[in-house]
């Protein structure tokens, strides 16, 4: 998704083939289909009640940034590719809102890090204390008295 690949292959010479629109509208599928997963991985993760403030916070954050930056460079790209031509401010533009969509995604994915460190550090914190609980348990060890030596009367053949 490096927009450089885009911009110099499709608005190299400001006018835009079929070709070249074919193209584009492959890299927006390719971003449409990040942006799909990008959704399932935030969906998933903001949900889980083990995640806390402040990861959750600032996956919620960088989610909203990757979202405008999505939205902004599709925007560009629909606005350069419009009229078929493609001037140096559009091809500018688009240059300039692919680096902030890539900018944008790798923050999201640190985040995702974090928030899986957040949970894993909580479930580690449940662990722990369940451990500590269990070992602060154990019955001190009582010692065993004896067994009382049982005397019986034996019994005399014929005394029944």
């Amino acid at each position: 998704m490096k927009s450089r690949v885009v911009s110099k292959g499709s608005f190299r010479d400001g006018i835009i083939t079929d070709a070249e629109k074919i193209s584009i509208s492959k890299y927006l599928n390719t971003v449409d289909s990040t942006m799909s997963d990008v959704e399932a991985t935030y969906t998933k993760l903001y949900a889980n009640s083990y995640l806390e403030d402040p990861a959750k916070g600032n996956l919620k954050t960088a989610y909203d940034n990757l979202n405008s930056a999505y939205d902004s460079l599709v925007a560009a790209i629909e606005d350069a590719t419009a009229d078929s031509t493609a001037s140096e401010t559009e091809f500018a533009a688009v240059n300039t809102r692919f680096a902030t969509f890539n900018s944008r995604l790798s923050t999201f994915k640190t985040s995702i890090e974090s928030a899986n460190k957040s949970i894993q550090d909580k479930l580690k914190g449940y662990s722990d204390s369940a451990l500590a609980a269990a070992n602060g348990w154990r019955r001190p060890m009582l010692p065993i008295p004896p067994r009382p030596v049982l005397k019986t009367a034996r019994m005399r053949p014929g005394s029944l």
